[in-house]
């Protein structure tokens, strides 16, 4: 139920819109299915897909600590429907256990796995191209990343809040993992993230003997500055969230015991010793959640994919894992199966050969291994070797015939790739090597959106003089200047002014991107685009103007520019409101440029007789 007084209405107005987008059926495994809704006056009631089990934060109270893999499957899971948010342009900006729901626990014998899903949309929010000029600050405080706190962490007053829901993964990963929470209070949190010397508090990780890869996912996830956290798309591939057992070898426990600090998974089958060696399954026990442990692990090599059993022969592993090249040639040369594995399975066999050296991806050119194998996401070996930006191998692999166009779970090509990342060496090789310089990802962004969105100006410059179309669109109409105007990317705006991209070119929602530039506060940006002929009273589909969203936001400077450049103070938007009616209704009526302007006499009526709910 939403109160739709006051902010409540387009909480409301947001909500349904996540709703519609994420109750396809596509999204299904990772969100709360809704079933329909109603209103009466003043709320509104949402009906959702019932959960006898309850949510994840109840479960965890209730119940004992879950085993680590239990809490990668739960992450896993969380993150993939985070991703799949961020992708979309949306972001949650409420994650924490309270609002993940329990499909299915292991509580069948022999158990189950989990499924949880995502829900609560109604703190969620559509990005435009990602970072939010909002600066209101929503979600459950001890889960709140530490820039909504402090300005010194975020860009100016705006927010990235894919990074803020990556922030509050790590929290809630921390939770499960540990039962407990890294900070106890806001302060604690702030003193954190306000003092580079001040170490992460990772005790109770290590009380909890948790292993070093989920360790490393935590902290990934949670570092101070939003832009060095890892995104969703990078998290899906850390290596805890890689179908692999824990590693055993962990961080000392504070008692100083050399046990291993991995937990068995309560779905994994009992020992086997049949060939002298312990299956993989096997490897790590726990009796209890006393955290007593049996090392199992003295024959096995240091990590192991999960998928891996014995009807693969471990040797080729033990040798990849030791880089014993010659004994790798060797037992492929013999003609060592590795097809007994699912094709995403034998993927993850070859990740493990690209990272540890190229001399075994050249074997395995050589041996006439399946080079187009995918991952749990999606991933080839030609965008593995993208992602980690090792050009050589990519010469290899393109030059052994790999498909240059072969797409990810989120339809992302290894040029859209290389672009995002800002890698102009990788996209100049791609590019000359026949890749597809207006391939579309799922939302249909373009290389050139994937770079103007994250801000590579030199990448950008790159590949418009290599051809790319400056006026692509994805799906939403909006093209790479309309993203790089909303993340606040003054230097890819003027670049691609100066190229001659259209400043007048509207998304789908009728924005241009002198609009959105206002409603995300980017000042420069709109100085710039004014300055280069943008119009001062274009309008969106709801008789918006960059005046009436500047003034909504607060932005003094921007409201002050606008209407020394001519915008129209009495403009109205379809519900109404003028500026000066926007900014009263945002709470903004102590603005300076409110009380100063002479406008002000002629709607001072107006604003006595204004209600808080116009509608």
């Amino acid at each position: 139920m939403i109160p739709l007084q006051e902010g409540g209405r387009r909480r409301y107005i947001r909500e349904l819109e996540a709703i519609f987008k994420f109750s396809h059926d596509k999204y299904a495994k990772y969100f709360a299915k809704t079933l329909g809704w109603y209103t009466s006056q003043r709320k509104l009631y949402i009906a959702m897909e019932y959960f006898p089990a309850g949510d994840l934060h109840s479960y965890a109270l209730k119940h004992a600590p879950l085993l680590e893999n239990e809490c990668c499957q739960i992450a896993g899971q969380i993150l993939s429907g985070l991703a799949a948010m961020h992708q979309e342009g949306f972001a949650h900006r409420d994650v924490k256990p309270h609002n993940i729901l329990i499909h299915r626990s292991p509580q069948s014998v022999p158990p189950a796995s989990w499924w949880v899903k995502l829900a609560d949309f109604g703190m969620s929010k559509r990005l435009e191209t990602g970072t939010s000029g909002s600066t209101r600050r929503n979600g459950t405080l001890l889960y709140m990343a530490p820039e909504l706190f402090l300005s010194e962490l975020s860009n100016g007053s705006l927010f990235d809040y894919p990074a803020v829901d990556m922030w509050a993964l790590g929290v809630m990963t921390f939770f499960i993992l540990t039962k407990s929470l890294p900070f106890q209070d806001l302060s604690s949190a702030i003193d954190y993230a306000s003092d580079a010397n001040r170490s992460f508090p990772a005790a109770a990780l290590i009380d909890c003997k948790v292993s070093l890869n989920a360790q490393s996912f935590v902290n990934a996830l949670m570092r101070r500055q939003p832009t060095e956290r890892l995104d969703s798309r990078a998290a899906l591939r850390h290596a805890w969230n890689q179908s692999w057992l824990p590693e055993t070898q962990t961080a000392p426990p504070h008692n100083g015991s050399s046990a291993s600090s991995s937990r068995r998974s309560s779905f994994d089958e009992g020992t086997d010793s049949s060939s002298g060696q312990a299956n993989v399954s096997s490897q790590l026990y726990s009796k209890s959640w006393s955290h007593e442990y049996t090392d199992n692990t003295k024959s096995v090599p240091k990590r192991m994919p999960s998928w891996w059993s014995e009807d693969v022969d471990l040797r080729l592993l033990n040798a990849a894992l030791s880089d014993d090249v010659t004994t790798a040639r060797h037992l492929l040369e013999s003609g060592v199966d590795l097809e007994t594995a699912t094709p995403a399975d034998y993927a993850d066999f070859l990740r493990v050969l690209f990272y540890m050296d190229e001399r075994l991806v050249k074997l395995l050119v050589q041996t006439g291994a399946n080079l187009e194998a995918r991952d749990m996401v999606d991933d080839t070996p030609l965008c593995k070797a993208v992602g980690a930006g090792n050009l050589s191998l990519v010469r290899l692999l393109i030059e052994a015939g790999v498909n240059i166009e072969a797409k990810d779970m989120f339809g992302n090509t290894p040029l859209s790739e290389a672009s995002s990342a800002g890698n102009d060496t990788m996209v100049k090789v791609l590019v000359e090597e026949g890749a597809d310089i207006e391939a579309q990802d799922k939302t249909g962004k373009t290389p050139l959106c994937q770079a103007a969105y994250n801000g590579h100006v030199g990448t950008v410059k790159l590949l418009v003089s290599m051809g790319a179309n400056l006026e692509s669109m994805d799906r939403d109409g909006k093209t790479a200047l309309f993203k790089a105007s909303a993340r606040g990317k003054e230097a890819v705006v003027k670049a691609l002014v100066d190229e001659g991209a259209n400043t007048e070119t509207k998304s789908r929602g009728g924005r241009t991107p002198l609009l959105q530039a206002a409603t995300e506060g980017h000042e420069g940006i709109v100085k710039l685009l004014v300055s280069k002929g943008a119009n001062v009273d274009e309008r969106d589909h709801h008789n918006a103007t960059p005046l009436l969203k500047a003034a909504a936001a607060g932005n003094t400077a921007i409201v002050r520019y606008l209407l020394d450049r001519g915008a129209d103070i009495e403009t109205r938007d379809n519900f109404t409101y003028t500026p000066l009616l926007e900014a009263v209704e945002q709470g903004h009526e102590d603005t300076e440029w409110v009380w100063s302007r002479a406008a002000f006499n002629s709607s001072q009526e107006r604003i006595r007789g204004y209600s808080k709910d116009p509608f």
